[in-house]
């Protein structure tokens, strides 16, 4: 039954006499191995997903502040959204993990198909002999249906799990609390928090369950790692890539002034991004190497009408939320912005209400400042009295 790890590297069996068909990468012969995958774990569904958990990051950490510079999120529809989405995700995994209790290989077949480029020597046999595509057993074709399945709900569970591992932190460490700004109410703690503890115990059940401690482990580990590695390389590699393209874009007006001095400072910051980006760039390698994605491989193209209605949605719900947070933050950053006279204007109230209108309040401020007449030293010695020193 290992085969199975064999079948997933079409490019070095033999595809004779099969027609490649438009979607899937580990069976672009094969589409039977397609048909039990549903279209909720497609790639508009988890992109429109995606979109929602960062509408609820950006409301996080730019939405409307209390009196310590701090966010209070609540309860909201993206959040509500975003949570149910991994819980109905996790309660799916148990269920195809049941169906498949007692399966033979099936946790060397579960890793094989999420991370086909690497080998677990020593859990199963390899063979190294092309395989005739056209004349899979069918033993084969059922496991291979019944893991592309569940990898679905395996990919958007472990998402889930990670976010809020970074989200506990920040609520309940110290430190985490200090670097960022939300304060979430007790309602949304809550509700994260129990949707969390119920993905990570069904993702406990299914380790538990695969039959293979060992594959279990390796699969956790690549599984929750890469979420990391995903973010860490997108994240890295607009900030370097995006600082490299600004500064030498000073250069090249240093260059154009003619100012040497300019020059030489920013193509050294160049210099130190270009030295930076080698970072995010072993880990691309890496992500391009391994195939990681975040996506799982359904044969479910994005151009489907489904997939584009799920998208859509997606991304309108971050735009909105983008639009929403903005307008909310303009009203009070222009009424407490510089320049504005808000306190100028609540005085200017106070001292009509006490009879003091704008030309009385000029006049008082003119005798304040008008000059006092200089007085001599004489005249301080005549006010006081003569004094006398004696020694």
């Amino acid at each position: 039954m290992t085969s199975i790890c064999n079948y997933s590297h079409p490019e070095l069996q033999i595809s004779e006499g099969l027609e490649r068909h438009g979607a899937g990468v580990l069976f672009p012969y094969n589409p039977e191995f397609y048909e039990l995958a549903s279209g909720l774990y497609g790639p508009g569904s988890i992109l429109a997903w995606h979109f929602l958990v960062a509408s609820v990051v950006f409301h996080w950490f730019y939405g409307p502040r209390d009196d310590q510079g701090h966010t209070r999120p609540g309860m909201s529809t993206d959040l509500l959204a975003v949570v149910a989405y991994s819980v109905f995700a996790a309660t799916d995994l148990l269920v195809q993990a049941i169906n498949m209790a007692g399966t033979e290989h099936r946790a060397l077949a579960i890793f094989c198909l999420r991370h086909p480029t690497s080998t677990l020597e020593g859990f199963g046999e390899f063979g190294h002999t092309p395989l005739r595509l056209a004349e899979i057993p069918p033993d084969v074709v059922g496991l291979g249906q019944h893991v592309v399945e569940l990898t679905g709900p395996l990919a958007v569970s472990y998402v889930f799990v990670d976010v809020c591992f970074l989200l506990a932190i920040s609520v309940f460490s110290s430190g985490g609390a200090n670097m960022v700004p939300w304060r979430p109410t007790a309602a949304a703690r809550t509700y994260i928090l129990v949707g969390y503890a119920y993905v990570a115990l069904a993702l406990v059940i299914f380790h538990l369950g695969l039959g293979s401690l060992g594959i279990s482990i390796i699969l956790f580990i690549y599984e929750a790692a890469q979420p990391f590695l995903l973010a860490f390389t997108l994240g890295t590699g607009i900030v370097f890539g995006g600082s490299t393209l600004v500064l030498s874009i000073v250069c090249i007006a240093g260059l154009i002034r003619r100012d040497r001095g300019m020059v030489l400072e920013y193509a050294q910051h160049v210099g130190w991004c270009v030295l930076a980006s080698l970072l995010p760039g072993t880990t691309a390698v890496l992500v391009v190497t391994t195939r990681a994605s975040l996506i799982p491989d359904l044969g479910v193209t994005i151009v489907e009408r489904d997939q584009l209605a799920a998208l859509l949605a997606g991304l309108v719900a971050l735009v909105y939320t983008v639009y929403t947070v903005l307008r909310d933050r303009s009203p009070a950053e222009a009424a407490t912005g510089p320049g504005t006279g808000m306190e100028e204007m609540q005085a200017l109230a106070v001292g009509e209400e006490d009879g003091v209108g704008l030309e009385a309040r000029g006049s008082v401020q003119w005798q304040v400042q008008e000059r006092r007449p200089r007085t001599t030293y004489d005249d301080r010695i005549a006010s006081h009295g003569t004094r006398s020193i004696t020694f």
